[in-house]
């Protein structure tokens, strides 16, 4: 899993340096309070979090990700405009665009934690609603 053991000592702090300040980006919700942004912002949290085997950084970047299940499982039958993009026109971004980013930031994110180990994550439920439902 960890093709960073590849990289020399010196390569690993390049992509640290790099990364690393980026990351603040992603934990504050000033312009980054949509849910598929905030989907987004979990998932690199995530990505980077177990590249560099920081629980704390994974765990973060889970509990954002999963913020945004809300609105991906109510919207599954019913798309509906997400709270922070009530502004924006349907011709700048229609409800299945939104609904569809929220979604690709969702599975790539179930995906890492399967990766992690969490084998039942497609099985999470919202009141009656499944990620595998939305999926599907």
């Amino acid at each position: 899993m960890n093709q960073l053991n590849e990289l020399s000592v010196r390569e690993k702090q390049t992509l640290a340096l790099w990364i690393e300040p980026m990351l603040r980006y992603q934990e504050g919700k000033e312009k980054n309070g949509s849910d598929d942004s905030w989907a987004a912002s979990g998932v690199a949290l995530m990505a980077w979090g177990s590249v560099m085997e920081d629980q704390t950084l994974v765990k973060k970047g889970m509990e954002q990700w999963a913020e945004a299940l809300p609105y991906l499982l109510d919207a599954t039958d019913n798309l509906k405009r997400q709270v922070s993009h009530k502004g924006v026109p349907l011709k700048h971004l229609s409800l299945e665009d939104e609904y569809n980013l929220t979604m690709a930031h969702i599975v790539e994110g179930a995906v890492i934690l399967e990766n992690l180990g969490i084998s039942d994550i497609f099985s999470v439920q919202l009141n009656d609603k499944k990620l595998i439902d939305a999926i599907e």
